[in-house]
């Protein structure tokens, strides 16, 4: 048993329980909200220091917001040993203990001005794939950034920003700056996925007025695009090489008419144009529809995947390098979800996800036709390692459900389930995942994982099959 796990179970004989909302919760997991998500633009310092009339420094005691915990996270996986497509290596180890210690700080430095630190320090157990003992640290800046309001209802930020975007819950085609930005979590869930990364370092712009708002944010490219083959594990690296490996910008305006509050996007990623829009509308009191699309000219996900390949190293040349001279065509991404509260706590979820860049039926069995070629290998994993950075479907079409209940049984336990289905082949990734509310402080998660389907399946084709995971949190 880990030193936090053992530390737990004690404080629990001297602690009595008491009531701390969510606390179990992994941030991200599905839960009713009523924030708008342009409110939600509005940085917190800033917000919390609207009224005030005095002009000089404020009090840094009374404008400081933290969030800081610990926590212990022991994983254990079951391999496959019959993959229809063989892996170039073993998958290594198949325990995993993560030591972490998660620190937020908001704070105003003077009337107008506040900042905003996310980082996540870890200590790693076994040190190494093979499962040698030891330990490896690593750090996460998460976010580093200051916000300007240099006046009413604009707002200019700097630095590394977590810039999310989406109004579906699974698949997200205009959350356009979720490429390469994924850390190590115990949940796989999209929406915890989405919540917690790498910002990717930019300078972003905010305007609000009656009804509506603007985003204009431009991120620079800093360094070469790291290579999928090289070490991205523990280290302190701040990875600006796969947040700022190109030069992104992107434009939103959001405005309300028709009681609805669309949003629309021009996205630019060296040079390649998107255009997107999304929207939500409630109807009735208890469900929610979300829609959101992305359109621009692309090469299907295996092309982009080999073409980025060779020209970054990972494969050779020849006969790699030919991806590239495929053309670009007009590809559409589209996520479609429905929300249902039918009782108070419960919500259930279902998300038709179409993405035009993803594999079809006969593209996949051309890539799975000879299975024991090296070049198939080569190109089927990298496509899967590809398709994991963007966090990209490889199907065209996909299904996902979700269910969850906070206060379950009783108002510390939360309970969430959610299976991710291609809609080609019947696979599916399955999540279900407890949270319980120890004490004030103190939390318990459990999350298993499963793949299934055919052999030759999307899912089932990947080296997990099972997982599980027992996490440990402290507030302080």
């Amino acid at each position: 048993m880990s030193p936090m796990l053992l530390l737990g179970l004690v404080a629990l004989l001297s602690e009595p329980a008491g009531a701390r909302q969510a606390v179990g919760v992994e941030p991200g997991l599905p839960g009713p909200s009523t924030v708008d998500p342009d409110i939600a633009l509005i940085p917190k310092a800033v917000t919390a220091d609207r009224g005030k009339a005095d002009d000089d420094l404020f009090d840094a005691g009374r404008t400081l917001e933290t969030r800081v915990y610990v926590e212990d996270v022991f994983s254990a996986s079951d391999y496959r040993h019959d993959l229809a497509i063989p892996l170039p290596t073993p998958p290594g180890t198949n325990w995993l203990n993560r030591f972490s210690l998660d620190t937020q700080v908001t704070g105003a430095i003077a009337s107008g001005l506040s900042f905003t630190v996310s980082n996540r320090i870890d200590l790693y157990a076994p040190r190494d794939a093979d499962g040698q003992d030891g330990a490896t640290v690593g750090n996460n800046i998460k976010e580093l950034y200051l916000t300007l309001e240099p006046g009413p209802g604009l707002f200019i930020e700097m630095g590394r920003i977590n810039l999310k975007n989406g109004a579906a819950s699974t698949f997200n085609p205009t959350d356009f700056f979720r490429a390469n930005s994924r850390i190590v979590q115990a949940s796989q869930d999209p929406a915890a996925l989405r919540e917690n990364r790498l910002g990717a370092v930019m300078l972003r712009v905010q305007t609000l007025w009656r009804g509506g708002s603007a985003v204009l944010a431009i991120a620079p490219k800093l360094a070469s695009q790291r290579s999928l083959t090289q070490d991205t594990g523990p280290g302190f690296a701040t990875r600006i090489d796969e947040t700022n490996g190109t030069t992104r910008a992107l434009l939103s305006i959001t405005q309300e008419f028709w009681g609805l509050s669309p949003k629309f996007f021009l996205f630019s990623d060296d040079g390649l144009l998107r255009v997107g829009a999304s929207a939500t509308k409630p109807i009735g009191k208890s469900v929610v529809l979300s829609a959101e699309w992305a359109m621009g000219r692309r090469r299907d996900l295996l092309d982009d995947a080999l073409c980025f390949g060779s020209r970054v190293g990972d494969l050779p040349a020849q006969p790699f390098e030919q991806s590239c001279a495929r053309p670009r065509r007009l590809r559409q991404e589209l996520a479609v979800s429905l929300n249902w509260v039918p009782l108070a706590n419960l919500e259930v979820s279902a998300e038709y996800d179409y993405n035009g860049g993803g594999l079809s039926p006969q593209r996949w069995a051309e890539l799975t036709a000879a299975p024991s070629s090296r070049l198939t290998q080569a190109r089927y994993w990298y496509l899967q390692a590809y398709a994991g950075a963007l966090q990209n479907p490889v199907f065209r079409h996909g299904i996902s459900i979700r269910v969850a209940q906070s206060k379950a049984f009783n108002r510390n336990l939360n309970l969430a389930a959610l299976a991710l289905i291609n809609a080609s082949d019947g696979s599916l990734f399955g999540q279900a995942s407890a949270d319980y509310e120890l004490s004030r402080n103190w939390s318990l998660g459990l999350t298993a994982n499963a793949t299934m389907g055919a052999r030759n399946s999307v899912y089932a084709g990947l080296p997990q099959k099972l997982s599980g995971a027992i996490r440990l949190k402290y507030f302080f």
